[in-house]
């Protein structure tokens, strides 16, 4: 959710099931007198924007995908999980087409493996 360009939270289809089923009746008419922020989820890990790719790597082991915000607190974008392993595949499996990719060399105890 934005309030004008400024990242304020999330909100889904299941947060909204979730906030009807905890009313005393499921009723649809009950939300008529709610607004999103009784709603949305403002506890939002977020990623700045530039993000570190380590950083991004780690989150998006919890988070199927995670907002980009400046530091000015305005959305950028979104970074999903799907498209960070799209892309990993990707340099994975074209890594040796554009690079000589050759063993590392281990050091042990003053001899060379």
């Amino acid at each position: 959710m934005l309030d004008g360009d400024q990242f304020v939270g999330l909100i889904s289809l299941p947060m909204v099931t979730e906030t009807m089923l905890g009313l005393d009746s499921l009723k649809i008419e009950q939300l008529d007198d709610m607004c999103v922020r009784d709603v949305m989820d403002t506890d939002v890990t977020t990623v700045d924007n530039p993000y570190a790719l380590e950083e991004v790597m780690h989150l998006l082991v919890n988070d199927p995908f995670l907002p980009v915000v400046a530091s000015t607190g305005e959305f950028t974008g979104i970074v999903t999980r799907r498209e960070w392993m799209k892309s990993l595949n990707y340099i994975c499996h074209d890594l040796g087409k554009d690079y000589e990719v050759t063993p590392k060399t281990t050091v042990h105890a003053g001899h060379h493996q």
